[in-house]
């Protein structure tokens, strides 16, 4: 991609919360090994696939039900818990659903801690006088919890979500508007995530840099020119990353990126896979 102009220096950082700032897959691990404590016959299938179901039907149920208003979070937690025994081949009736859904919900909360390193990074770009916002497909109250929750409320200067926004990354309109509310120009301004379809093709096509926050160990994606960071530790290898990259050029947006319509967002709901929790 041609150069066009001199890089700008980083004014503002963009994150995603879940399993970037917010360590959604440590609480929903520890909350998926109460369900098995709590209900042996789901023990007897491996955990990893015990979790990777549970995401595909939380996904499913929290874009489809909840954030489209046909569903209460409280009613879908009974219902991704009575699909999951289903899917797992051990089907429950509703009270059961609802009782493990309940301690489930309990453990995920005694797990909420921040990604490691998240913390400390967001101190140290803020001592630096960047701006920092979070751009995330959830609900309003939830993100507030959640970042509040583990400590990163005090770092953050603008929210842009789903649920008050009307739109879903990864289309760019969101993205533009995360980034009009820094006040701060697009070229000056970095997409942290770890989510390549919504984070990475949604900030590029919006004319934002981008570093893709990979420490799952994801294959590499297909655009080798996006930065890859693995960890926020050590905070000064995560800050070279972030602020130091190749330049913030405006480029013109990928064909592949998707537009998610207002319309799957009831009442200007939003959505993100990675909640609900």
């Amino acid at each position: 991609m041609s150069r066009v102009g001199r890089p700008s220096p980083v004014r503002a950082v963009l994150f995603d919360v879940d399993d970037t700032l917010y360590d959604h897959s440590y609480a929903s691990r520890q909350a998926m090994l109460e369900v098995r404590r709590r209900a042996p016959d789901l023990a007897t299938v491996p955990l990893e696939e015990m979790v990777r179901r549970g995401e595909e039907i939380l996904r499913e149920v929290h874009l489809d039900l909840v954030l489209t208003g046909r569903t209460s979070a409280e009613e879908a937690r009974t219902l991704r818990m009575s699909r999951l025994a289903e899917a797992l081949g051990r089907p429950m009736g509703p009270e059961r659903a609802r009782e493990l859904a309940k301690h489930r919900q309990e453990a995920y909360l005694r797990h909420e801690r921040a990604v490691p390193g998240s913390v400390e990074l967001l101190r140290e770009l803020r001592s630096r006088g960047l701006h920092l916002g979070i751009v995330s497909n959830n609900r309003v109250a939830e993100q507030a919890r959640k970042i509040r929750a583990v400590g990163l409320e005090p770092f953050l200067q603008s929210r842009t979500l789903a649920e008050e926004a009307g739109i879903l990354k990864p289309d760019p309109s969101i993205f533009h508007l995360a980034v009009k509310r820094t006040g701060i120009t697009r070229e000056a301004c970095v997409m942290v995530g770890d989510s390549w379809q919504d984070d990475v093709i949604g900030a590029r096509a919006a004319g934002v840099d981008v570093v893709w926050f990979n420490r799952s160990g994801a294959p590499p994606g297909p655009e080798p020119s996006v930065r890859e960071l693995a960890s926020f530790v050590p905070t000064e290898r995560a800050l070279q990353i972030i602020l130091e990259g190749p330049e913030r050029a405006a480029r013109p947006a990928p064909a592949r990126a998707t537009h998610r319509p207002m319309t799957r967002v009831a009442g200007n709901r939003n959505p993100e896979p990675k909640s609900g929790r």
